[in-house]
Formats: C-alpha cells, structure tokens, sequence
C-alpha cells in the first residue's frame, strides 16, 4: 500500500532532517548562513550517508571550516574562541611573529569546542547509520510483508467481489451481440411502453364500459360503491390468506431444517464411534496376526532401520561413538548428557565445505546436488548443521562420507537365470529350480580388502538421473569403461544399453550403514536389471578398487554386507526366484531342471 511508504518515507525524514540539524549545528557553530544556501549541506549530507556515501576527510574538513574563518590562513588568534593550552597564552596572541594554524588537530589539541564537536558529532554520524541502515530498513521489510499477508488472506474476498461484479455486469448486458442488441432494447422499451400506457388504456376503457352499464341513478352509484369496496375487501383477504400460507411453509421449513440438522449430528457421533471400534478391531486382529507368524531372525535382519548406524569404532578407525541404546537411538527421547565426539575424515575428498553454513538444505541447490531426503523433510539444528532423520548415532560430523545430510548412492542389481553349461552346448535352455522356483544369478563385486560381497553402487552425481548413474557405475566398476579403446566402448555402451531395456526402479530409501552420522547419511536408489537372453558382456575387467567381479548363484544365501540383504530380498520377489532367505540354510537340496527352447524368454 501506498500508505505504508510514505509511513516510511516519514520516520526517515524525521531521522534525517534531526541528524542533518544537529550535524550542521555542531560542524558549523559559527557560521551564519540563509536556510537556502544550508539546506543542501544540512539534508545532503545526510541522506547521502544513508547510502554509503561518509567522507570522513570531507567530515574533518567540515569541523575546520565550520570552526575557523572562511580564510585560509587564519590562525587561532583571530578564531571566534581562544581556549588554550599552558603553553600558549593569549599574550602571545599579540606579538606578530607568532602564528598557529587553524587546523583539524590544533582544533582538537588546544580547544575544548573543538574536541566536545568533533566527537559529538561523529558518535552522532555512528547512531544514525545504525538508525536508519538497520532498523528503518527491516522495519520497512515487516511493513510490506505484514502487508503482503494481508493482501493474500484477503484474496479469497477479494476474488469472490470481482466474479459476483463479473457476473451481474454478464447478467445485465442484452443476450444478443452488437449490433443485433438493438432488437432487444426496442423489445424492452416496447414492453414498457405496453405496460405504462397501453394496459392503462385498456383498463380504464373496461372500467368505462362497466359503469355505462350500470343502472342510472342514486341506486346504481351506491351499487358501484359497494362492488368496488367488495373487490378491495377481497383481494385484501387473498394477500392475508397468501401471507400466511408463505409463513406456515417457512415455518414447516425451519422445522425439517433443525430435524435434519439433529440426524446428522447423530450420524456423524455414531460414524466416529463406529470408526473407534474398526480401529480396535484392527489392532486386535493385528495382535493375532503377529502372535501366530514368529519369523526367524534372519527374515528381520533386513528390516533393522537404525542398528548398523550404531557400530563402535566408526570404520577405519579408532573413534568410539556415544554409547547408545536402541531406545536412545530416538531423537524423541530427551538426552541433556548426549555429547557425541566429531569426526571428518580429512584423509579423502570431501564435496562440500568444512563449514555447512551456506548450504541450503531440503532443495536442491545451485550447483544440481540434491539435498532432499526421500524420508521427508529433516530437520536443520543450530549452525546450519542437518540431522539424521533416522536419529541419533553417537557421532558428529560427517565422518567418511563425502557430503552434509543426505548422500545419494546408486545399487544396480543386475540378475538372470542360472543355466547350466551343457544346455548351450545342445542349443536348448536349462533353468535350474528349486522348490519350484527358477534359481537365480546375481553380478556382484568384492571390493579390494574386504571379503563379502556388494552390488555395483556408487553416489550420484549432481544433476544426474538415476538410469544414466546406473549405467555409468556398471561401466566402471564391471568393465574399467576409461581405459577402453573408443572402439571398445562403443560396443560396451551399445551391450548395455540393450540389457538396460528392462531397467526397473526398485526403491528409493535410507541404507542404515555404518559410515552413518548425526549430520551425514546415505540413501539408496535401488533398480534392478534382468539379462533374459545373456546379453551382458562376459569380458569384465575390474574397475579402481574392485578385487573380482562375480555371477553368485542364489542356491544359498550369499556372503554379502548385512545392509543389503532387504536389497536382495526384493529383488528375487520381483524376478518370482527362489529366495535362499526364506528358509533357514541347509544342505542342498536336488535339483531339477526345466528345458526350454533357446529362444524363448523369461519372466522376471
């Protein structure tokens, strides 16, 4: 509104023209000038130091001209004040050799004025810029966002006024279109020409006929008379009979209206009561159903969310986390004691800043990095720093991971049929099931110095779809792609390419891993590619700090990290394989295979 600036417009006159006067007061105390010739010094000035503009040299040659002479050479002498030092007397002020010079610091070393001005004067310059620069500014932000707010909770009314004003301008205008509107106006304006004369006409006419009809005399005026009153008498008697008849159906109404109010406010008492009773026997019949089904514990080894997150030393390293219980893990569960240590590892390369201050957290920034978690929005704590939604782990800081808050990780699951050797050899296709279910292969890697198994993963980077990360950490983990002749990985890129036609998106989640801090986590973006025709490259070359590169077939379970075990459930659902993670493990049990012609395809 424009209220509301020139409400500002007004405090900053009123700052400015009262530091303007008190400035110019002590600046030039003995100076006589017009207002004319001072307004510009005394509002120039200090509108100008709102923006910026504060000449200091400007500011100490205002105080010596101010408190000297308009004379370049005057000394104090002849100054309007002589207030000295021991030193110098004012006897000396009458010999001809003597000359002190009327400047900034003879001002201030040998006068009081001089010094009780300067100094006045420039706290006065420091109170104002913090005045003016800071608080009428942020005032000036609360004015227009209170108005903003305003603006937009009255927008609703705002926008029902002009479509009630839309539609009664629509309502009034002639239905017919220029210039064919004509004939409406000439029917409207024939209607009332009909209504105020004509019927008139005719009504006076038929009154006329009906007294000419009426017998001559005393008698037949009386009659008239008494016709007359008999009609008013009865067309009062009709509008009291219709009133009344309108008030018992409004009456009725409202009757129907409060009966029908009171039956919903029982149908509505009743559905919250009847909804309390589905919600008990939900959770009673939910009770039975985890009494009857106890499954054994390694089918809930991929359901732990928050349990590796709590592994003591921190990997790598001989950095004790906070202990912690499980209950305590929850950032619900008030701990004024809970001090965990910090730990960045130094030793690698980190993606963001020591200091977490400038990134924006739950968008996605400038530079295409993806800080949204796929839990939801997380909370940021004091010093900018993102918390574990998961809660807590017993570790500060970001540990080994390469970024603040959410660390995106691509896992390709890359599966097919376990065939056995002979079936290639007689041109027809070999499945090997188990307990009636296809058994299946899964590619996996063993990384250098560790002994379990992992899927081929790798963090996303910035701006990258989750296809095309995929595809790249396949590339180079599987097949070394960079050292590859173009020829080479011409034909990798064309190979995958074809085996990434059934590329499926599995799940987009937190991993609960050991690497995990309170301000640094990892999320998985988990999909799955099944190789129906053997279409995948069999000439894998290990990528950086891959020791093998393995087809495991899941007759039994595999040794893989425990934080992928719900990974690897998953996928053999969704491909309807055999699931060694089903049972407890056991001996082998027989085989049987199923032959197939070689050309045909299986389900996944």
């Amino acid at each position: 509104k424009a209220i509301d600036l020139f409400f500002f417009l007004f405090l900053l006159l009123v700052f400015t023209v009262s530091y303007g006067v008190a400035s110019q007061a002590l600046l030039y105390p003995f100076r006589e000038d017009s207002w004319s010739s001072a307004a510009f010094e005394l509002l120039g000035r200090s509108y100008l130091n709102v923006f910026g503009e504060i000449d200091m040299d400007g500011f100490e040659d205002d105080l010596k001209s101010g408190h000297c002479t308009f004379n370049s050479t005057e000394t104090f002498c002849h100054t309007n004040f002589t207030k000295y030092s021991d030193e110098i007397t004012v006897a000396k002020c009458d010999s001809d050799n003597f000359t002190l010079e009327c400047t900034k610091d003879n001002l201030l070393e040998y006068t009081l004025v001089g010094q009780v001005n300067y100094y006045v004067a420039f706290a006065l310059l420091c109170m104002y810029l913090l005045f003016v620069n800071v608080m009428l500014i942020n005032l000036l932000i609360a004015i227009f966002s209170n108005t903003y707010e305003n603006v937009e909770q009255q927008s609703g009314i705002i926008y029902k006024t002009q479509r009630a004003e839309m539609i009664l301008e629509f309502r009034e205008r002639p239905p017919l279109p220029n210039p064919l509107s004509i004939l409406y106006f000439t029917f409207i304006v024939s209607r009332q020409i009909y209504q105020r004369y004509i019927k008139r006409i005719n009504y006076e006419r038929d009154l006329q006929k009906m007294i000419s009809n009426l017998p001559s005399g005393r008698h037949s005026s009386m009659a008239y008379r008494s016709s007359l009153m008999e009609a008013e008498c009865r067309a009062q008697f009709i509008r009291k009979t219709k009133l009344e008849a309108g008030n018992q159906t409004v009456s009725a109404l409202s009757r129907q209206y409060h009966d029908l109010s009171n039956r919903i406010m029982r149908l509505e008492s009743q559905l919250v009561s009847t909804s309390d009773k589905i919600s008990e026997i939900h959770e009673v019949v939910s009770q039975r159903a985890r009494t009857k089904i106890k499954p054994s514990l390694d089918q809930w080894k991929g359901m732990v969310t928050h349990t590796l997150s709590l592994t003591s030393p921190y990997p790598g390293t001989d950095v004790e986390r906070f202990p912690l219980s499980k209950e305590q893990a929850s950032w619900k569960v008030k701990m004024d004691d809970y001090k965990p240590p910090t730990f960045d590892n130094k030793s690698i390369p980190h993606l963001d800043p020591i200091n977490p201050a400038e990134i924006k957290f739950n968008h996605v920034d400038n530079n295409g990095v993806d800080r949204i978690s796929f839990l939801g929005r997380y909370t940021v704590t004091g010093g900018n720093h993102p918390r574990n939604p998961k809660g807590r782990t017993g570790l500060e800081g970001r540990g080994n991971l390469p970024r603040w808050g959410p660390n995106k990780m691509s896992i390709i699951i890359v599966s097919r049929y376990k065939e056995t050797a002979a079936s290639h050899a007689q041109g027809s296709s070999m499945i090997v099931n188990k307990q009636g279910k296809p058994v299946a292969e899964v590619l996996l890697l063993k990384m250098e110095g560790s002994d379990n198994y992992v899927f081929p993963q790798g963090f996303l980077a910035p701006k990258e779809s989750s296809r095309h990360s995929h595809q790249r950490i396949l590339l180079d983990l599987c097949y070394d792609y960079q050292s590859r002749t173009k020829q080479e990985q011409k034909s990798l890129v064309h190979s995958i390419d074809l085996v990434f036609k059934q590329h499926k998106e599995i799940e987009r989640t937190y991993l609960d891993d050991s690497m995990n801090t309170d301000h640094a986590w990892i999320e998985v973006v988990v999909a799955s590619v099944h190789d129906n025709h053997y279409n995948l490259p069999h000439n894998f070359q290990h990528g950086r700090g891959v020791e093998s590169v393995e087809w495991i077939s899941l007759v039994e379970r595999p040794q893989i990290h425990a934080n992928m075990t719900g990974v690897m459930k998953k996928a053999l659902n969704i491909l309807k394989a055999y699931n060694p993670y089903m049972t407890p493990p056991t001996s082998p049990s027989p085989e049987r295979r199923d032959v197939r012609p070689s050309g045909s395809q299986e389900h996944s």
